[in-house]
């Protein structure tokens, strides 16, 4: 190879990534389902929390202070209510707490759907920690990876059991925990508040708890096209940055100013479709991805199209809605990239085959 084509075979490559475009990352919120029961319209009872009395006490208060605002309401059964349908004492535990056996027909009895019994594990201010059963290696393991840095963020740790009434059936058991960074990165309003740190613990730790029972909204990292040396990469690349600073609105703006003025502009119609699903409109967001990638057969696109339709049901999961109207692309489990068949003269729809 001549040393002028060697230098011109370099120059294409050093320049591909500039026509063909680069990716960058952003955060996106989304409704999840709930992570053990669909509790919302149910009654639900907290059993007295084994441990540290005022811990125990401060977290059960925080539980009720700290329910999500959704138009049908999960509602919290009090011990007060608990105790009068039967005879046994429901005060706090420090040791151990009451029984399957002697808490399931308390429950029936006061109309309850589900039950939680959890445990305060350590205490952040003071340094002690709950001793754990020796037969239950894999609980230990996991308090284990959560206290192992709790020199250098203090941590509360706690634990719950989610039992169904009606079956008797443990739904959840696990350790839970939350840090002052955690707080910091996850709740920045509770950070912000002028409150001591115990009270931003247990206001976490509440919150926490209800993503047990309720749909509950989570951040997903995605990626946006970033495009180069095209026409409207411009002010795609504008709208990715509004994207980065948390301003959908006018990144969405910008996006559709691009595809507009420029319809082959495809980094737009991606990042629109991502856009879409941040407004929950997952029938615009697959309509253009199935677009997109029907345009060019790109890796990224085709992930995208498969992370919009996890992220369609589980939206659909957390309020039981019914299937779309237009049906599913692909059956659970979701495969993990997507493929377009080519458009033809007579036929202007995008086909998705899973």
């Amino acid at each position: 190879m001549s040393e002028q084509k060697r230098r011109f075979t370099i120059l294409c490559f050093s320049l591909m990534p500039m026509l063909l475009g680069c990716r960058v990352g952003t955060g996106v919120h989304v409704w999840q389902p709930p992570l053990a029961a669909d509790g919302v319209g149910k009654r639900v009872a907290v059993s007295p929390l084994v441990g540290a009395p005022a811990l125990a006490g401060e977290l059960t208060q925080a539980i009720a202070n700290e329910q999500p605002q959704l138009p049908q309401q999960t509602q919290l059964v009090s011990q007060y209510e608990m105790s009068q349908a039967d005879t046994i004492q429901l005060v706090s535990f420090e040791d151990r707490a009451p029984s399957d056996l002697a808490l399931l027909p308390v429950a029936r009895r006061a109309g309850v759907d589900f039950v939680l019994v959890g445990e305060v594990l350590n205490d952040p201010f003071t340094g002690q920690e709950k001793a754990l059963a020796p037969d239950d290696p894999a609980f230990q393991f996991k308090l284990g990876q959560i206290l192992e840095n709790r020199n250098d963020d203090p941590i509360l740790a706690f634990s719950w059991r989610l039992i169904d009434v009606a079956s008797g059936e443990t739904l959840w058991a696990n350790p839970l925990s939350v840090s002052k960074s955690f707080i910091d990165r996850s709740y920045p309003d509770l950070a912000d508040r002028e409150k001591p740190l115990r009270q931003q613990l247990q206001a976490a730790a509440g919150r926490e708890t209800w993503k047990l029972l309720m749909p509950f909204v989570d951040q997903f990292q995605v990626e946006l096209a970033v495009p180069w040396g095209s026409l409207g990469a411009k002010r795609t690349r504008q709208g990715n940055q509004h994207a980065l600073n948390g301003d959908w609105m006018q990144a969405e703006a910008c996006w559709r100013e691009a595809l507009e003025a420029h319809p082959r502009q495809l980094a737009a119609m991606h990042n629109l479709a991502i856009a879409a699903v941040a407004r929950q409109d997952f029938v615009q967001a697959k309509r253009l991805a199935t677009e997109t990638l029907s345009r060019r057969d790109s890796r990224l696109f085709q992930k995208t199209l498969v992370w919009i339709e996890a992220r369609q049901r589980e939206y659909h999961d957390a309020f039981n809605l019914p299937d779309p109207e237009e049906g599913w692309n692909y059956q659970s489990p979701i495969p993990s990239s997507a493929t377009i068949a080519p458009r033809n003269a007579t036929d202007s729809s995008a086909m998705v085959s899973g």
